[in-house]
């Protein structure tokens, strides 16, 4: 897990879940605004569905099951998750 931004006005935390297709939104993430702190968790090529598992990427599998359980032990730590896969 690590920040990707730290507003420097920070009032919301704001997770990223995902694949790929997460990390392209950082740019739009980026000039939203400087009310924002966030954190990434994504991993290219990983849809972030639980319970999936993806020929080839064992990985993938392990990930998504470690996000599950962190979601629900960070639940408050967040004021908003954005889930993005395709």
């Amino acid at each position: 897990m690590y920040a990707l931004k730290e507003g420097a006005n920070a009032e919301y935390s704001i997770l990223r879940w995902g694949d790929s297709h997460a990390s392209a939104l950082m740019s739009a993430l980026d000039n939203f605004s400087d009310r924002f702190t966030i954190h990434a968790m994504n991993t290219s090529g990983c849809p972030s569905l639980v319970d999936t598992k993806r020929k080839g990427s064992p990985d993938c599998h392990l990930h998504n099951q470690y996000m599950q359980a962190y979601l629900l032990e960070q639940t408050n730590q967040y004021d908003l998750v954005i889930d993005v896969s395709a």
